[in-house]
């Protein structure tokens, strides 16, 4: 996204912070993480992430329409934020968690807000190096990352190279993108400004928001660590709907996805349904969101942000198959949501 920035008199200040965050993360993301379960969140996560976003959203950056394309400041700002949202994934030890939810009071209502979300008592319950606190990172990573990204500039064990008065912005889309969507309904993602840049933290969430979805297939997940790790059967449930999600291609607010499912052991119909399914799911969220609530409609970008999700193909290759216990596990999701459809209908009638 960094060639896209059009003001000379900043472009080599805003360059110089992405590159210097850039390294400073080769030193955090995933170098001693135990969460070898987690799909990559690491920096070629994020890199895929500003890839895809750009080509689904050519005209946010390549149009010639100054109202429509996003702003250095924008720019500047959704680079940053597609690097640091998961960075609270790496916040491994208690006693530096603890050290960021030390403060329990702030004027700034944001972060108020954000250590309001956890306690100190939740954080000592969960127990450094079980899975129970694992877990508890991986609910709240994106309140963690949005604290650190806060508390960046003030406190030097959480430093990070983000320019000055941009952390903020930064932190609010990480919040948003692992929020409910209703949330850019805050009063902190009104329409605001700096350095003379209209900036829209609704517009920048949303498309993080996107950009984390489009990141959804097999490059996200190296199926081969599930023969020599014990993963958890949900956790691997989600990489096989990464793994057989072969490819998500986007062009021009067009989505397009290409499965691949295994030759040599041919799934059921209802579990290659399943997949499927899921899949467009979590592509199609965000533009149901974007539709039904009009979370954007005050937006003279609203309209370029709508895409369509399409299946371009169903393959079949020699690849690995699913394994027996999450093969079951599917099968009894997949019963028990037809039972509550059945449910459902029965109440309406």
């Amino acid at each position: 996204m960094e060639k896209y920035f059009r003001d000379k008199r900043f472009k080599e200040l805003y360059i110089s912070s992405i590159n210097n965050c850039k390294e400073h993360l080769k030193e955090v993301i995933q170098c001693n993480s135990p969460l070898y379960n987690f799909t990559d969140h690491s920096l070629t996560h994020s890199q895929r992430i500003e890839s895809r976003i750009i080509s689904l959203y050519k005209e946010l950056f390549e149009g010639s329409n100054a109202d429509v394309y996003l702003n250095d400041a924008e720019i500047y700002i959704l680079i940053m934020s597609i690097y640091l949202h998961d960075i609270g994934m790496e916040l491994m030890n208690e006693d530096r968690l603890l050290k960021l939810f030390e403060i329990r009071s702030y004027k700034n209502k944001f972060t108020q807000s954000l250590v309001d979300k956890i306690t100190i008592e939740e954080i000592k319950e969960a127990k450094t190096n079980s899975e129970d606190f694992y877990n508890f990172i991986r609910k709240n990573h994106h309140i963690i990352s949005a604290l650190w990204i806060m508390r960046s500039q003030e406190k030097k064990e959480f430093a990070l190279p983000i320019l000055d008065g941009y952390a903020n912005f930064i932190a609010q889309i990480c919040f948003a993108h692992n929020e409910d969507v209703e949330v850019l309904g805050e009063v902190y993602y009104s329409k605001t400004s700096y350095h003379d840049n209209t900036i829209e933290l609704k517009v920048l969430s949303y498309l993080l928001r996107i950009g984390d979805a489009l990141d959804g297939d097999r490059s996200r997940v190296n199926i081969q660590v599930q023969n020599i790790k014990d993963i958890p059967v949900i956790s691997r449930i989600h990489w096989y709907r990464h793994y057989f999600t072969k490819s998500i291609f986007c062009q021009d607010r067009n989505i397009s996805i290409v499965f691949e499912f295994p030759e040599n052991e041919c799934l059921e119909d209802e579990l290659e349904t399943y997949f499927i399914d899921n899949t467009k799911k979590w592509l199609e969220v965000n533009i149901d969101d974007l539709m039904r609530r009009k979370i954007l409609e005050s937006s003279i970008r609203n309209k370029y942000l709508k895409y369509t999700v399409q299946v371009e193909e169903l393959e079949y290759g020699f690849i690995t198959s699913i394994d027996e216990e999450a093969r079951c596990r599917i099968k009894e999701e997949i019963v028990g949501n037809k039972s509550a459809s059945i449910v459902v209908k029965k109440k309406i009638m």
